[in-house]
């Protein structure tokens, strides 16, 4: 396992490939708050972003925004594919949870602007067979710990990652499969903080839609590859849950 205080390891290609969706505050006309997290991907010829279904679907949309510095913010437009809504007709049910929008291309150029990145084939890792050996890490944005100076019309996102290993059997009690998912344990006392090492870290909550990143030791680095989506955590257990990236991939590459 790579050691948790080795800032490179959360280089360029994760950092700018993760994006924070932000919604606008209720009671408010223009005040954004911090909602979830989304991955860029640039797939033949076209740019799409990936978050959750429960972030993006069901309407929801049209109340997410990209926000691209100097206090402007660009839709979240686009042509949207999502996985079913359960036959519950609650998205929490929803085990899947995945959404991927189309992005028009004055949002791409917005936040191609902000030096934003789309990953590509290349940066992803498909039907990786999970091990325990694995090194995985998660990475996003925790909505506690975005600060909005809406005076200066300023919005300072800090990210956090934790590095881990999976959990190789399924989790009792629930549907989540190592078929389809990829879980792992997580302790806020461990989570990693890319400027102070480790600390005393926030609630993941907020990293909806962020990425589940590989670390694979090539010769004398280490490359990150997406494995997956996260999508939800259990503090009860401390296990933080996400979807292979291979179902979001079949989605495009079907749609």
């Amino acid at each position: 396992m790579f050691e948790s205080n080795k800032t490179d390891l959360l280089g360029p290609l994760i950092a700018q490939s993760t994006c924070q969706l932000f919604i606008i505050k209720p009671g408010t006309k223009e005040l954004l708050i911090a909602n979830a997290c989304s991955i860029l991907l640039k797939w033949n010829s076209k740019h799409y972003c990936i978050s959750n279904a429960h972030v993006l679907a069901d309407n929801n949309i049209e109340n997410n925004f990209f926000y691209v510095g100097n206090g402007a913010y660009a839709t979240m437009g686009g042509i949207i594919t999502s996985t079913e809504l359960p036959a519950t007709g609650k998205r929490k049910d929803d085990l899947y949870d995945i959404s991927i929008v189309e992005l028009w291309d004055e949002t791409v150029m917005a936040l191609k602007k902000r030096r934003y990145v789309f990953i590509t084939e290349k940066d992803i890792r498909f039907k990786h067979q999970i091990s325990s050996d694995d090194s995985i890490i998660f990475v996003g944005y925790p909505s506690s710990q975005t600060k909005v100076k809406p005076v200066q019309k300023e919005i300072r996102p800090k990210h956090f990652s934790y590095i881990t290993h999976p959990v190789i059997k399924d989790i009792i009690g629930t549907d989540f499969t190592n078929e389809h998912h990829i879980t792992a344990r997580y302790s806020r006392r461990n989570l990693y903080h890319p400027e102070h090492g480790n600390k005393v870290g926030p609630s993941p909550r907020g990293m909806s839609g962020s990425g589940i990143w590989l670390l694979e030791k090539q010769a004398a680095e280490v490359k990150p590859f997406l494995i997956g989506i996260f999508s939800e955590y259990d503090e009860n257990r401390s296990i933080m849950i996400g979807s292979k990236i291979d179902l979001s991939m079949g989605i495009i590459s079907g749609g």
